[in-house]
């Protein structure tokens, strides 16, 4: 008898065992003349030759390059072996086979040229390995091998086996060692692998006892949170270096919404607190940068907080359907995964149609646009930071208020170093920030609810300045150092020019961005990150490296953050200068600058706005333009914000992305009470649908004539739509009251025939002064009779 087993190997091979079709088993008898020789260890029958294969294979799976030998029972020598296709399967005399590629074949036992037993085998390239449901273990654990394994599939992807991975093929765990170990399979002759991890004491401190769903009843639109629950936190921050690292610890999500869109969200680390007001206690002395105002409608409380519950690790996310979502929650510590949360949810419709993300217009490159394809015209101002230690966020309650009873759709905020700055006191480490990030939280949540959108400016010049607002160690002017302290980059780096070049300052900043898109990337009222106001204030600041440092620093805000728009700004809009190279970065997505001194907004921004929107080919924005160099002196030089008035309309309808945005929106604006004087352009920005597949500014259009010899046009033509703002050449600070102007016409040639409705609004109030109906003929020209003016009017034609 011989007798060969085979299990040399690891991973899987399906075998399917059945008896054959005519006979309970794979033995044959049959008579003979003679005795075998072979040595058997059984006693047969002298007039019988037995071959019999042990187990009883009819058909059998072999993964390619797998290695085995069958077993058999002979009573006759030499058996002879063979494979029906060799080049699929090989088997040699002692019965050993090797898969050797995908397919079908039949394997056959004979003695003298007769066949005893046939196999049939199919080979397969295809093997997988499910991991046990349990894949890591604190220090110690037994192996828990349940639910792992071996998935064989043919070339039509069918599966054709499953087997069970059990202790006795497995080999190479041990449980004393920490770390990720490779365990070995071993399956008909061939070997597989699979991991598991054995948690360090830090990762084990790490894990989390639950993640829950904080938001009752989520709806779509609206922020939903989610918290990881941990009960024994004292030993887990004495186990982590540093919270905040989200190389050593970091929470991620991947969302899967109900139409099937895979989406990406990051965890935070956070503290929260709860509020205590302090009645009557607002003092105007104890003011940040900027004027403390105490006006009738102004806020008298002063805030406190009060550490609310232990800090833990949350997520926000935004979702924009209504139905049922997928989420699965990973925590990483040290960059292995050590824990996974799924969570399902159901979001409820929107109670009313929203806007979306705001991106670029592709149909002109000159304006933003909302998700849903609706046109987005910036109106507003600055408001960087709140002034009063008192109020602290609740300032923006007050002039956040005034904005949108005025129409004011846009805010500009610093993360200033005495406001919302995430690193101010420690690069690393933002524990001591965390209610300057509440304060943001409110911010941004105000802005929400009031139909502002926000452009954050993540760092501001003097933070790495000695000469200009300087907060750099040992700057000659320690003014602002002395209040706020000094930047806790000149720790580490030995000059401010470092920031730009240096890999720790570089990656210390992106873990910044990081934490700050994981706590407000949520948000779709964030219109733009920019990295940097002035940039070219910093004396060694270089166009050259900062062109490189923006180019690292945009790009990664896009990879981490692909819903927002980013920028960054300088100083002025010396367009040609090396600096404004950096505008020609694909992955900054707008022109962002800054200009005072102006007296005649409406000859300049056009201009200018027209020179950066071609240079660049992107939309191009003011987000700081006037006149004075503070607030007082503004109000004393224009009383009645001419200048403000024309800065506005020239901004937005002389081929800016919006308004031209002033300073001292608490030193002017608020103290003034000066936002009546937007809301005549918020109105008529409001009704006006930049998109299009025809777009023209009427400053290029020779077809236009104005009949008046003293009276401009500046704004659009789209498709079969005119927005024009006509003003008298003569308005100015100098003269403010231009006469009255009458029998001004409008022509203009190549519009579609037809029946247009024009409109004629009031530019302080937006109040339609007329409204008339008008025939274009069949040569396309357009005659409109302007009613009767004095500075300025504005006016919408649309075909109906």
């Amino acid at each position: 008898m011989k007798k060969i087993l085979a299990f040399c190997g690891i991973l899987i091979l399906s075998v399917l065992c059945f008896a054959c079709a005519n006979q309970s088993t794979t033995s044959v008898t049959t008579t003979t003349t003679s005795n075998s020789t072979s040595s058997l260890t059984n006693t047969y029958s002298t007039t019988e030759t037995i071959v019999s294969i042990q187990p009883a294979y009819e058909v059998l799976v072999v993964p390619v390059g797998s290695t085995f030998t069958l077993q058999y029972v002979s009573n006759v020598e030499p058996i002879g072996f063979s494979s029906s296709s060799p080049e699929i399967l090989s088997i040699d005399v002692d019965g050993s086979i090797l898969g050797l590629a995908n397919g079908n074949c039949d394997i056959t036992l004979s003695y003298q040229q007769t066949v005893y037993a046939t196999i049939h085998v199919t080979v397969v390239d295809d093997v997988a390995i499910i991991p046990p449901q349990k894949t890591i273990y604190k220090s110690g654990e037994v192996l828990n091998l349940f639910g792992a394994r071996l998935i064989l599939r043919n070339d039509d992807n069918l599966v054709i086996e499953e087997v069970p991975i059990t202790s006795q093929m497995t080999s190479g765990y041990q449980p004393d060692e920490t770390g990720t170990q490779h365990l070995s399979i071993s399956y008909l002759g061939k070997t597989y692998h699979m991991d598991v991890l054995v948690l360090s004491a830090k990762q084990e401190a790490s894990l989390a006892t639950d993640f829950i769903l904080l938001t009752q009843s989520p709806s779509a639109y609206q922020r939903v949170e989610f918290q990881l629950m941990k009960y024994d936190i004292d030993d887990f921050l004495e186990a982590i270096d540093n919270v905040y690292d989200m190389e050593e610890i970091v929470l991620k999500a991947t969302v899967l919404t109900p139409s099937t869109k895979v989406e990406t969200i990051l965890g935070y680390w956070s503290q929260t607190y709860e509020e205590v007001h302090l009645p009557g206690l607002v003092s105007t002395s104890r003011n940040l940068e900027g004027l403390v105002t105490t006006l009738p409608d102004d806020i008298t409380f002063g805030l406190n907080y009060v550490t609310a519950s232990d800090p833990c690790f949350k997520m926000r996310y935004l979702p924009k359907e209504s139905g049922q979502y997928q989420m699965v929650a990973e925590l990483y510590v040290d960059g292995i995964k050590i824990q996974s949360f799924s969570k399902e949810f159901t979001v409820n419709a929107s109670l009313e149609p929203e806007k979306g993300d705001i991106g670029i217009d592709p149909s002109n490159e000159r304006h933003f646009q909302f998700e849903n394809g609706d046109t987005y015209l910036p109106v507003g101002q600055n408001a960087a930071w709140y002034t009063s230690q008192d109020r602290k966020y609740y300032d923006y309650v007050q002039w956040f208020e005034k904005m949108a009873d005025s129409g004011m759709n846009v805010a500009r905020i610093w993360l200033s170093a005495w406001g919302f700055s995430l690193f101010w006191y420690d690069v690393e480490n933002y524990d001591r920030r965390q209610t300057h990030l509440q304060s943001l939280d409110r911010v941004i949540e105000l802005a929400e609810s009031k139909g502002i959108y926000l452009q954050i400016c993540l760092l501001h010049h003097g933070m790495f300045s000695r000469v200009v607002n300087p907060m750099w160690p040992g700057a000659l002017n320690s003014w602002y150092v002395d209040k706020y302290g000094a930047n806790p980059y000149g720790e580490t780096l030995t000059s401010p020019g470092q920031f730009f070049t240096d890999s720790w300052a570089k990656a210390t900043f992106k873990n910044q961005l990081k934490y700050l898109v994981a706590r407000y990337g949520y948000s779709d009222h964030i219109l733009a990150w920019e990295l940097m106001n002035e940039t070219d204030w910093i004396e060694e600041y270089n166009a050259s490296i900062g062109l490189l440092w923006h180019q690292e620093m945009a790009n990664y805000l896009h990879e981490i953050d692909p819903r927002h728009l980013v920028t960054t700004s300088f100083r002025n809009d010396s367009f040609y200068s090396s600096t404004f190279n950096v505008f020609q970065l694909e992955s900054i997505d707008f022109v962002n600058v800054h200009r005072y001194g102006v007296e005649k907004p409406l000859s300049y921004l056009p201009a200018y706005q027209k020179i950066g929107a071609n240079l660049f080919d992107k939309p191009i924005l003011y987000s700081e333009f006037g006149l004075k160099s503070s607030g007082s002196e503004q109000l004393t030089y224009d009383p009645d914000n001419i200048t403000l008035h024309q800065g506005l309309w020239g901004g937005l309808m002389g081929g800016g992305a919006g308004t031209s945005m002033n300073w001292w929106w608490d030193s002017w604006i608020h103290v003034s009470d000066a936002y009546p004087v937007f809301a005549g352009i918020a109105e008529v920005a409001h009704e006006l649908d930049l998109s299009g597949d025809e777009y023209q500014l009427l400053a290029d259009n020779p077809q236009l004539t104005i009949s008046h010899a003293k009276v401009q046009a500046i704004g659009y033509r789209v498709d079969s739509r005119l927005y024009a703002y006509l003003y008298d050449t003569d308005f100015s600070l100098a003269d403010p009251q231009t006469a009255e102007k009458s029998g001004v016409t409008l022509i203009m040639e190549g519009f579609l025939p037809g029946n247009y409705q024009v409109r004629y609004l009031d530019t302080s109030t937006g109040v339609i002064r007329e409204q008339t109906l008008v025939v274009i003929p069949l040569t396309g020209s357009l005659t409109l009779f302007i009613p009767n003016f004095s500075n300025d009017i504005a006016l919408i034609l649309e075909q109906i």
